[in-house]
């Protein structure tokens, strides 16, 4: 569009002021903006149905000033703490801001950009019915139909992280749109059964295009809460070709498909597991005598607290019904139904803050209904294999005033925690004070296969677990880490590396929104978070005898041992190839770094048969890593 004088270009660039207010019964503001190479910055996300969506922000707005205060020019850290302390100031938080597309027109124009010029958006008090009301984590499909004199289909788009994909950014009202089930900032997933979250955003401008000249399109959406945990937990948004390739069904009995089904319904109220807080009483007598109960069905085990829990029966059954079964560790269906209900989500009415409520209480005769179930409990539990080394939990405010180096302390309930630092820093609010605990377990248990949601890698620490404070002394942006040492029969056992890696006293982070990769690539935290264990000593391995083993889609030789591909040899140092061999934690930068040394870490061995001639062709998982040979 050109755009011929000052007064065009001013309406164009929708200069706004947008006054956002904190709703009760929501967290935080609802979005997030990113920090520029030189500033202003940029807001990166709004969250559907937010605050800062009902008051007119939009992604990829440009903040120039915060409560009248200027911030066009100021760092990451001076806006960020500009907008905390507009947002603790009780009132409104006034944010200046124009569309990214235009504000260099505007600087290169010297135009002053001022309240004065801006249209007011104000976030109502409390959330809208509307938005209360509108279905949440679940995929929606919405049918635009144009009318004879409509242009458009009433909505705007806006690109995606990196101009892949895209994001609703505007819904006008009176439109086919409007009339449908979309919203401001739904992802688009698909575009007339077409998958297209990974299509670069011009891409899907031109389907959106063919689609208007059909006068009807139909798009499969959903909210950006439920996109992120899909992404964070890397589960595919499958295309309505794939979707329908299978009936219903057959569907309903696969048990990933569950997976994806739970974990959408209920995503909202996941953090509840890996952040319930409750201050742990000192003096507790430990709860006796339940492991001499007889093993009994789930069912018989709770037949005594049914009218405690709302719904409990429903729920049993559905555990029985889910839960992984036949078991590879030798659970019981019983035994495992028995792990997964604890994990079941049901926000206030979930099981397990009735269980923990019961382990924690002074009164601990109140306990013993349970013990049927404590028993099929930790049967179950001791089954699994046990983990040693650290694990993470975190709590959604700051409670680092209440642990002290050296103090011992019992964790009287089931406590879950997850083997990746990544799944709890997503149940943490980045914006405001919280606490990481980094635990040093020695008997913890992996139930990541019991779960409705096996990317949370979650572990368990059973009721009653001793713990030494190591260390209270770092603090990241607005993490406080706590150093913990689970203590077995009274004697802590440290390996070397978590030895060394006991947090000393350093300097503060400078105050930022947290992130867990930040956090454990900062220079001193690398070697204090995540020590680097020595490598195993390797065994010699030979390539797998024709025939023993499946053939590999590139034609190379597999491995004896893993059966990938053992082709090419790795000629870097030992840190390249630690972090080569960790690419099951990689993050997104990890996975474009590989893109680029690829090349400089493998080469071709003598004989290959690969057909690749570039690792960049193939993919990090596919190599062997036995060793380095």
């Amino acid at each position: 569009m050109s755009v011929r004088s000052d007064a065009e270009l001013m309406r164009y660039a929708n200069i706004r002021l947008c006054r956002l207010r904190v709703w009760p019964n929501f967290e935080g503001l609802g979005f997030a903006f990113e920090e520029a190479v030189r500033p202003p910055h940029l807001v990166r996300l709004v969250e559907s149905s937010s605050p800062a969506a009902a008051g007119g922000l939009k992604i990829l707005d440009v903040i120039l000033a915060v409560n009248q205060q200027d911030v066009s020019e100021a760092k990451y850290n001076e806006v960020r703490s500009a907008i905390k302390t507009a947002r603790d100031s009780n009132g409104p938080i006034e944010l200046l801001v124009v569309e990214k597309r235009f504000y260099q027109a505007l600087k290169k124009r010297n135009i002053l950009i001022s309240s004065s010029l801006a249209v007011t958006y104000n976030t109502p008090p409390t959330m809208p019915n509307d938005y209360l009301n509108f279905p949440k984590n679940q995929p929606r499909t919405c049918t635009l139909h144009l009318n004879k004199s409509d242009l458009s289909f009433g909505f705007e788009l806006v690109n995606g992280e990196n101009d892949i994909g895209a994001y609703v950014q505007e819904v006008f009202p009176n439109t086919a749109a409007s009339n449908s089930t979309l919203r401001k900032s739904d992802r688009i997933i698909e575009i007339d059964d077409k998958f297209v979250d990974n299509d670069v955003s011009k891409s899907i401008l031109e389907k959106l295009g063919k689609a208007k000249t059909n006068g009807v399109v139909k798009l499969y959406v959903v909210d950006t809460h439920t996109y992120k945990h899909y992404q964070l937990n890397k589960i595919p948004l499958y295309s309505k070709e794939k979707r329908e390739s299978q009936s219903e069904d057959i569907l309903s009995s696969d048990p990933h498909y569950m997976n994806q089904r739970e974990c959408l319904m209920i995503g909202s109220t996941m953090t509840n597991r890996f952040t319930e807080f409750h201050e742990e009483k000192k003096n507790l007598s430990p709860i006796a005598g339940y492991w001499a109960y007889p093993l009994v069905s789930l069912t018989q085990s709770l037949s005594k607290v049914t009218d405690q829990i709302n719904e409990l029966n429903r729920s049993i059954s559905e555990a029985t019904k889910r839960c992984h079964y036949p078991s590879e560790h030798g659970l019981s269906r019983d035994e495992s139904a028995a792990i997964l209900l604890y994990t079941m989500e049901a926000g206030e009415y979930s099981f397990y803050i009735a269980l923990n409520q019961i382990l924690r209480d002074e009164n601990r005769k109140r306990a013993v209904p349970w013990f049927s179930y404590l028993r099929l409990f930790d049967s179950g539990l001791r089954k699994l294999p046990t983990v040693k080394g650290c694990i993470w939990r975190g709590v959604s405010h700051d409670i680092s005033d209440d642990y002290e180096k050296n103090d011992v302390l019992t964790w009287w309930s089931i406590t879950s925690c997850s083997l990746a630092i990544e799944v709890v820093e997503s149940f943490l609010n980045s914006e405001k004070n919280s606490t990481l605990f980094m635990i040093e377990a020695a008997n913890a248990k992996n139930i990541t296969d019991y779960t409705l949601f096996p990317t949370e890698e979650e572990v368990i620490l059973p009721m009653e677990t001793k713990l030494r404070v190591r260390s209270n002394a770092m603090k990241h942006g607005n993490l406080r880490v706590i150093h913990l040492l689970e203590i077995t029969d009274g004697v802590e056992e440290v390996s070397p590396a978590m030895d060394a890696a006991c947090i000393t006293s350093k300097p503060s982070i400078p105050t930022k929104p947290f992130n867990a990769s930040q956090l454990l690539k900062s220079k001193y935290v690398s070697n204090v978070l995540t020590p680097k264990p020595e490598p195993p000593k390797p065994e010699l391995q030979e390539f797998a005898e024709p025939g023993t083993c499946k053939e590999l889609y590139c034609e190379g030789r597999p491995c004896a041992k893993c059966h990938e591909c053992r082709d090419w040899h790795f000629t870097d140092d030992q840190d390249q190839w630690d972090w080569v061999c960790n690419w099951r934690n990689w993050m997104q930068v990890d996975k474009d770094r590989w893109y680029n040394v690829a090349d400089k870490l493998f080469t071709k061995r003598d004989g290959a048969t690969c057909y690749h001639h570039s690792l960049r062709d193939s993919y990090y998982d596919d190599v062997c890593l036995c060793e380095k040979h």
